[in-house]
């Protein structure tokens, strides 16, 4: 792997970085206790990731109520009812957003595992046809990392936006 790989949280060093740079292995570095500082500086947005998927995963077994409306707290703020306070039409925004979390979680987890699947059938019949069908299909995948994947949203948006669909 590369430093970068190893490149910590505001840039500071891991211990990949540091037995690069001394010409020392990874083994070393991490037993001289190089990589400690990585952990360190990681800890808390691991943690703050961590919790926000814990509450995503069991928000439906948590006493929400994100469709609830009142009316009477209309953009009100934070209270022990509600930690985030309320929005415009008076929903609680803490359950939105950890039932929210729950569906971007999943989606994610769809998008990665689909993508994986994909990827590796791809890649093996491209590896077993062998020859130009090797060629093309490795063509083809490099017009689609030549582009940055928010530029082809943009063009699958406009694209939708013309037709009517959006």
């Amino acid at each position: 792997p590369t430093p970068a790989v190893f490149a910590c949280y505001r840039g500071g060093l891991c211990g990949g970085t540091v037995a690069r740079r001394l010409g020392v292995g990874w083994g070393r570095a991490a037993r001289a206790g190089w990589g400690a500082g990585c952990v360190r500086r990681l800890a808390a947005p691991l943690l703050v990731l961590g919790l926000w998927a814990v509450l995503a995963l069991l928000g439906p077994l948590l006493p929400l109520h994100p469709a609830r409306i009142d009316l009477a707290r209309i953009l009100a703020g934070p209270s022990p009812h509600a930690w985030f306070g309320y929005d415009n039409l008076g929903r609680p925004l803490f359950d939105r957003l950890v039932m929210g979390a729950r569906t971007s979680l999943l989606v994610a987890a769809a998008v990665v595992t689909l993508s994986g699947v994909l990827g590796a059938v791809i890649g093996a019949f491209s590896a077993w046809l062998g020859g130009l069908w090797d060629r093309v299909i490795v063509r083809i995948i490099d017009v689609f990392l030549a582009f940055p994947g928010i530029l082809l949203a943009i063009a699958q948006i406009g694209r939708a936006s013309v037709r009517g669909r959006v």
